[in-house]
């Protein structure tokens, strides 16, 4: 009778649990007092719970939720070991003394702008020679436009904005930009 079921129900040994098994048990207990008809109990046993969306997505998201649990139990190691040793994100400056009054400049401009601009050559944005053409006789519109800027040429890519630069900061790079 129960290889019968199972295979009625489209089940393999192997997909057998302690939860089927009981339910089988029970069913086959009401086949034995009230059904004639094995086939009857199977029918009543696949409307129950084998031909039910709830069985078909226990076993197809099992092994997902196995994945799941494991990823989320690495998650909270990788976290709890992140928190005990946090890492020091000082942005202390590389400061070049022999620049002389351009040296604090220097060091913010190779913090935060060398990856898209060089001296004489366009690389993401445009180079620091046309920038100083632009506000040779303006380092207010330099500032602004470093600490908020806007999109000015279709043939460069918007830059960001540096809000986290002190007005200091923002002085000594745009002094060291236009010189």
């Amino acid at each position: 009778m129960l290889q019968q079921s199972l295979f009625m129900l489209k089940l393999k040994p192997s997909d057998l649990n302690l939860e089927v098994l009981e339910m089988l048990t029970f069913f086959y207990s009401v086949y034995l007092k009230f059904m004639p008809n094995p086939q009857q109990l199977v029918l009543i046993l696949y409307d129950f719970y084998g031909g039910s969306r709830q069985m078909y997505r226990h076993y197809s998201l099992e092994k997902h939720q196995e994945l799941v649990a494991v990823h989320t139990d690495n998650f909270a190691k990788l976290s709890k070991k992140a928190r005990e040793n946090p890492v020091d994100e000082s942005n202390e400056l590389l400061v070049d003394e022999s620049l002389g009054e351009y040296a604090k400049g220097a060091a913010i401009f190779s913090q935060y702008c060398t990856a898209c601009h060089k001296e004489k050559e366009v690389l993401v944005g445009p180079p620091i020679a046309e920038m100083a053409e632009i506000y040779i006789n303006n380092e207010t519109a330099l500032i602004d436009w470093i600490r908020e800027p806007g999109k000015k040429r279709e043939d460069f890519p918007q830059m960001p904005g540096f809000p986290q630069l002190s007005d200091e900061e923002l002085q000594e790079l745009s002094k060291y930009i236009i010189k």
